[in-house]
């Protein structure tokens, strides 16, 4: 764990709150390296359910046609069920008759499924 990830993990347990000037500056980087991706991923290691929420929540605010597929796949792989409920109505929403090959490779190797017509065919089935 990279150490701004430790201290802001810290801050969080010792404060219950995220640090927002940390957080500002990470919001200029892809959503995969940025400081709120890996405080989700801590709080999933370390079970912080609060700050696992308060992350998803951060996360949800950013989500984009370019960042669906990843924020999909950081939803998936990090137990972040808000997160991915978001995603995969963004992705109903603004995907339909569209088909991004960058965003489908990356949910294909980080999901496992084939792309995102499956991610709009699974989502219309809670319907």
């Amino acid at each position: 764990m990279e150490p701004k990830v430790f201290k802001a993990m810290l801050h969080f347990i010792y404060r219950d709150a995220l640090m927002k000037d940390e957080l500002a500056t990470s919001s200029s980087f892809s959503e995969s390296d940025s400081l709120i991706a890996k405080l989700l991923a801590a709080a999933d290691k370390y079970n912080l359910v609060r700050l696992r929420r308060m992350c998803e929540s951060h996360l949800c605010k950013d989500i984009t046609v370019n960042s669906v597929g990843r924020s999909l796949a950081l939803a998936d792989r990090y137990h972040a069920t808000e997160l991915k409920v978001v995603c995969l109505r963004y992705a109903a929403e603004n995907l339909a008759g569209e088909r991004r090959e960058t965003e489908t490779k990356e949910v294909e190797e980080e999901v496992g499924c084939d792309g995102t017509h499956k991610i709009l065919l699974f989502y219309n089935s809670f319907k």
